[in-house]
């Protein structure tokens, strides 16, 4: 199995089991939906739902096309030609595993340090993580995504969001 194909499928298979789960477990012992609810106005679980659902078929999507490659390279290639995976699909699993460590850092901490501020962390710690060196860029970006995060939450859908220390500038 090639290595790259190899690190597509370790990813694959790990963001699978990661959403779900955070879809079956970690969603609904986290978000707890008030007696007085309305039936007629969306769960406060149905964002976290949606990206959870979102994110898990896309890692299904990634792990499909996976086995199609490797199915495509083993029908087409000579065994003796695929190269062994080496230390780099280690490596993936490791970035991986970080960014999963980093999401729960982000869960169990977002009522101390707050949704603006973690999420500006967070992205900033997953840019780097994925390669990114260019500080401006990354700064920029991260700015831009969070604050479209924050209005997207409290303006346009109204969601009460965890602020933490910055409770008082906003």
């Amino acid at each position: 199995m090639h290595a790259t194909v190899r690190q597509d499928l370790i990813l694959g298979l790990t963001l699978t089991a990661f959403f779900c789960m955070v879809y079956f477990v970690l969603i609904p012992l986290g978000i707890e939906v008030p007696h007085s609810h309305d039936p007629g106005q969306l769960s406060p679980a149905a964002y976290p739902s949606w990206i959870a659902l979102a994110g898990l078929g896309a890692s299904l999507l990634l792990t499909a096309n996976t086995i199609l490659k490797h199915l495509r390279l083993r029908c087409a290639a000579p065994p003796a030609s695929l190269d062994k995976a080496g230390p780099r699909s280690w490596g993936a699993l490791m970035h991986t595993l970080l960014a999963f460590g980093l999401l729960f850092l982000f869960y169990f901490f977002i009522d101390d340090v707050g949704m603006v501020l973690g999420s500006f962390i967070l992205y900033a710690a997953f840019a780097r993580l994925c390669g990114e060196r260019n500080w401006l860029r990354l700064l920029l970006t991260d700015c831009i995504l969070t604050a479209a995060l924050y209005v997207f939450f409290v303006r346009i859908a109204a969601v009460p969001v965890p602020l933490g220390i910055l409770q008082s500038f906003l």
